[in-house]
């Protein structure tokens, strides 16, 4: 199976999780997340709002927020470029690229962009770390050109295979929270409080 077919057979999976489902699994993955020092630790979030089957990551958001952090969300520039902008509410952000929730204005200086913790949505990932995204590559492109400290994968266990094929343009996550499982690759991350 080739990781076009892939994608879409797990998303296919992923799509059938009912709500319920879906808000248990991310409430369970939330309290992993700001459980783990480099979460308690980070300064700097850069998040991602869900859309349709992916994690939820509104209480991650507001967590954030709530503790002063510098929270910046992704807005699709073009057909290859994203950048993040800082958010300071919820309510600054509108429906943007295929509906996903984009901030508009704040555009993060991307010098500080090496101290974040980038909180990374995926269709595939594998226990090594290795990450398959949408297929448009926005996310592997801006790891590539600014180097977050830390990245982590949010994922349901279902989206877990022993290993996948990637190309060399693939980045990895340094950790992979799932509702029933941490998945650390990187093992020189601090996961203790």
């Amino acid at each position: 199976m080739n990781n076009s077919e892939l994608r879409k057979m797990v998303l296919k999976q992923r799509d059938k999780l009912t709500n319920d489902i879906r808000h248990k699994y991310s409430l369970i993955i939330f309290n992993k997340l700001r459980n783990l020092k480099i979460y308690q630790d980070s300064d700097i979030i850069l998040c991602y709002a869900n859309i349709k089957s992916e994690v939820e990551t509104l209480r991650i958001i507001k967590d954030a927020l709530l503790k002063k952090k510098i929270v910046a969300l992704p807005k699709v520039m073009d057909d290859t470029q994203m950048n993040f902008y800082i958010i300071k509410n919820i309510n600054e952000l509108q429906p943007g690229y295929q509906g996903i929730l984009e901030p508009s204005k704040n555009l993060l200086d991307n010098t500080i962009i090496k101290k974040a913790l980038m909180i990374i949505p995926g269709t595939v990932f594998d226990e090594n770390g290795n990450r398959l995204g949408y297929g448009k590559g926005y996310y592997d492109r801006f790891i590539a050109k600014y180097h977050p400290k830390y990245k982590i994968g949010l994922s349901y266990d279902m989206q877990i295979k022993k290993s996948i094929k990637t190309s060399a343009y693939d980045q990895k996550m340094d950790l992979i929270l799932t509702e029933k499982a941490m998945y650390t690759p990187n093992t020189s991350v601090d996961k203790h409080n």
